[in-house]
């Protein structure tokens, strides 16, 4: 039987490493995203495959946040959502937070010259 320290651990260590698995298929998806701008030629539909392949692939989470649930039962079921969550908002918004500061940077540096 699984307390709910260990079902909180588990959670943690799942969700952890969804949401860096998140933050690495956001990264990659900003990465091969065609350029856009003022004056550019509108962006060729190249690696459609692939970019409808990366924002598809994020479902294939639920199945293992089930499967954690699955085995810690439902018992300390709230233990591990608790834990799954937390980490997994930590991990997206460091990234966030860093999109939003770099976002803000690019648009100081190009708007108030």
């Amino acid at each position: 039987m699984i307390n709910c320290i260990d079902a909180n651990l588990l959670g943690w260590i799942v969700g952890a490493l969804s949401g860096t698995l998140a933050d690495t298929v956001l990264l990659t998806l900003v990465a091969i995203s065609p350029g856009l701008g003022r004056g550019r030629s509108p962006a060729p539909d190249r690696r459609v495959g692939l970019r409808r392949f990366l924002r598809r692939s994020l479902w294939l989470l639920l199945p293992i946040w089930c499967a954690g649930g699955a085995y810690v039962g439902r018992n300390v079921l709230g233990c591990y959502a608790r834990g799954l969550s937390f980490a997994a908002a930590v991990m997206i918004g460091v990234l966030l937070a860093l999109a939003v500061l770099t976002a803000a940077n690019q648009i100081g540096r190009r708007s108030v010259r």
